[in-house]
């Protein structure tokens, strides 16, 4: 099934409506949507926080892309947004540390399953870095505070 990413560039919005989009949104009262006979209703917290992220985005002169999490990408697009080289990521696959699935000959990645795997790959960081930090800390190798 094909899909529409949407792509917003920078050159798409002047600069002054982005700054004024910013503004607006950043405003003490809640930013509203205004329809038909004044009808107004608050915008949703995760919507508001998306829509500044889009502005602030293009402000910096980034395109932004909003797709579906169920977006499927190619071996080698997926690939590129972790980062990782193309048959490192097909060892991730084979291995069944992020699931995929076959179209026709092609392995097709999820976004989703990629975000996943990228937040457990960052938690799993953090925890070896926090045990290395208290094994190098309980072997004397920190200086303590207390006699510098």
């Amino acid at each position: 099934m094909s899909r529409t990413v949407d792509r917003l560039e920078p050159a798409q919005v002047p600069q002054d409506q982005l700054e004024a989009l910013r503004e607006a949104l950043l405003a003490v009262d809640r930013p509203c949507l205004v329809g038909r006979e004044n009808f107004r209703l608050p915008l949703p917290d995760p919507i508001f926080h998306v829509l500044l992220h889009i502005v602030q985005g293009m402000r910096k002169g980034q395109t932004m892309l909003l797709m579906p999490e169920d977006e499927t990408f190619t071996t080698q697009a997926a690939a590129d947004y972790l980062g990782v080289s193309r048959p490192f990521l097909v060892k991730l696959l084979e291995a069944g540390t992020i699931p995929f699935f076959n179209a026709g000959s092609h392995r097709k990645v999820r976004l989703l399953d990629l975000r996943e795997f990228e937040q457990k790959r960052g938690e799993d960081r953090r925890a070896f870095l926090e045990k290395l930090s208290k094994e190098a800390h309980n072997a004397g190798l920190y200086d303590n505070e207390e006699e510098a």
